[in-house]
């Protein structure tokens, strides 16, 4: 039997866990050193998205049908390529070690949209859902039945979204007529792997490469029966390229030039725009768990970087990579403690950090 928590009840366990972590701070301060490792993929794909499962189970997807799977944090990677080596798997949405979905879309057209799923570790894959007419961004699941997915807005005028309730073996198109009518004129659309889950609520971001554009968030509070939009979020340019919820209230969005991002404390209604304070092309950012720090990731084809924003700091600082660390696409956390990066040229690289306390 599955209990929801009330809103309420989760918000007071949200507040009091980072007044603990406040206090914890006060009483001992707690200092950290970190290193970045590289680790042997075993495939030259552009790889493009990451998702830890926790600090054992991490799977990765990318170009070429790629999509790599470990449960050891990353000592070894197996290869678990989807059928259609032709299609690029821009997101991949893992439950376990066992079950996962991949969002598959034609690399040379774009529209043939596909989501593949997986209930034995990648050994074999099952095609659930297929739409010939838009380009797919991402997939994300809210249990291990309901989940949602995410197309953008051609043919027509509204974004295309699609939900399901027994673990994407069926999906169905939510109303059109439910979700605010994408800005037409400037070609607004969505993108990859740009898709955010948090009990009932999801959201994504848009973009556009229109002159003076600037991006929105839609937001669901009924896994995606029914949306709202944002007011353009002023200040950043015209590609959202990653969106991140902790809760149902706090948020981050990032730009994908400029080096700017913004974070909302209410649920997306407003955003608060911020400069890391470099001209940087950035592609993700999540937050560190139970540490109240970020890192945000990006770069040149051939040059890739990490940067952290600690807790209780006002600067962000370049982390040391890897020699030959190309463009890192994507970034994801198993624990406080241990976190992964992806990019070009079948890069892995792992960061692990050894927090100290300075009683």
């Amino acid at each position: 039997m599955n209990m929801r928590i009330p809103r309420k009840v989760q918000k007071f366990a949200i507040d009091f866990r980072r007044i603990s972590f406040l206090v914890f701070c006060l009483v001992y301060p707690v200092s950290s050193q970190s290193v970045w490792t590289q680790q042997q993929s075993g495939v030259e794909d552009t790889l493009l998205n990451v998702k830890a499962v926790n600090e054992n189970d991490v799977w990765v997807s990318g170009t070429g049908g790629c999509v790599l799977r470990t449960v050891d944090g990353g000592s070894s990677w197996e290869k678990r390529f989807t059928p259609l080596r032709a299609f690029d798997n821009v997101c991949v949405e893992p439950l376990d070690s066992s079950i996962a979905w991949v969002v598959s879309i034609d690399a040379s057209s774009g529209t043939d949209f596909r989501i593949f799923k997986t209930s034995d570790g990648g050994r074999n894959w099952k095609q659930v859902f297929r739409t010939l007419h838009t380009f797919g961004d991402a997939v994300r699941f809210f249990d291990r039945d309901d989940g949602i997915a995410l197309g953008d807005p051609y043919p027509g005028a509204r974004f295309n979204v699609y939900t399901t309730s027994d673990g994407g073996e069926n999906w169905t198109r939510v109303a059109r007529s439910n979700i605010p009518a994408a800005d037409s004129a400037k070609n607004e659309f969505g993108v990859t792997a740009c898709l955010s889950v948090y009990g009932d609520d999801a959201w994504f971001a848009t973009a556009s490469q229109a002159k003076e554009f600037h991006p929105r968030v839609y937001h669901t509070t009924d896994r995606g029966m029914s949306w709202t939009v944002s007011h353009p979020i002023d200040g950043l340019t015209g590609i959202a390229v990653s969106i991140e919820f902790e809760d149902e209230s706090n948020g981050i969005v990032v730009d994908n030039l400029g080096g700017k991002w913004a974070r909302t404390t209410d649920g997306g209604s407003s955003w608060n725009v911020r400069d890391i304070g470099k001209l940087l092309w950035l592609r993700d950012m999540k937050e560190i768990p139970g540490t109240f720090s970020l890192m945000i990731c990006g770069g040149e084809p051939d040059s890739g970087y990490v940067y952290e924003l600690s807790a209780g700091d006002s600067s962000w600082r370049a982390l040391r990579l890897p020699a030959g660390t190309k463009r890192v696409r994507s970034i994801a956390f198993g624990s406080p403690g241990q976190g992964w990066g992806v990019g070009g040229g079948g890069d892995i690289i792992k960061w692990t950090s050894i927090r100290k306390s300075d009683r």
